[in-house]
């Protein structure tokens, strides 16, 4: 959670698209407001933004800002807190035959 007193007061640039095809439901038009790639994200400001629903993708930082549609909603998962519940550990159990290779 953001403690107020810790929000920076640095302007930042924001980029609006126009509307588009929605890349997560289908037959939806979806709007992005992204950051100005040239702006100088450090961790800390990134983290102030992924709190408000920004997510990165390479070099871009975004948020789907929709006017009919808000069913895009963030989430961030702390791996070193994560806990599988039963059927994540099912599933994982099923994949034990699994392997992953890096070429």
């Amino acid at each position: 959670m953001l403690n107020m007193s810790e929000i920076t007061a640095k302007p930042i640039k924001l980029l609006q698209t126009a509307q588009h095809p929605c890349s997560y439901l289908d037959d939806k038009i979806a709007t992005t407001v992204l950051i100005d790639p040239s702006e100088n994200l450090d961790p800390y400001l990134h983290g102030q933004l992924a709190a408000m629903g920004f997510r990165r993708s390479g070099a871009h930082t975004y948020k789907p800002m929709c006017r009919s549609c808000h069913a895009c909603v963030p989430a961030r998962i702390v791996a070193r807190e994560f806990m599988p519940n039963k059927s994540q550990k099912r599933c994982l159990k099923y994949n034990m035959d699994l392997v992953v290779q890096n070429n």
